[in-house]
């Protein structure tokens, strides 16, 4: 007889046990991955996040080079706007009308219609010097 008491408490833990796990979800076979393919999972998805970084760091990379440039263009037309107006005011206006046919061919080195204006006035007071 005690040996039906004590089998009754060996077996009692274990058909607990046995309950319990069928009441838990089997999550869609996690615990069957192998370990390895979880890790490279993980690094895939790591590399993808990072490779998006590194794009999008290109792309300011890109777009900061691009406002240098505008820039640089813009201080080269500036210095040449400045050079004519000194050739104006040291009565050089032959280089002056040069300067400033050079900086007609290279582009607009402002926008605004008062920079426009004046670089017109200037032109036209060195070829009226000139004649």
């Amino acid at each position: 007889m005690a040996w039906l008491a004590i089998a009754a408490l060996l077996f009692a833990p274990a058909a607990t046990r046995a309950r319990m796990l069928k009441a838990i979800p089997i999550q869609s076979g996690d615990f069957l991955r192998d370990p390895q393919e979880t890790q490279d999972k993980e690094q895939e998805k790591r590399d993808r996040e990072q490779e998006a970084r590194d794009r999008e760091e290109e792309k300011r990379d890109r777009e900061q080079e691009a406002r240098e440039r505008a820039q640089e263009k813009i201080e080269r037309l500036q210095e040449l706007y400045d050079d004519g107006r000194d050739d104006l005011d040291e009565d050089r206006y032959d280089q002056a009308a040069a300067k400033f046919k050079q900086l007609a061919d290279n582009g607009e080195s402002r926008t605004s219609r008062e920079s426009e204006r004046r670089r017109t006035t200037d032109a036209r007071a060195a070829r009226n010097h000139e004649r």
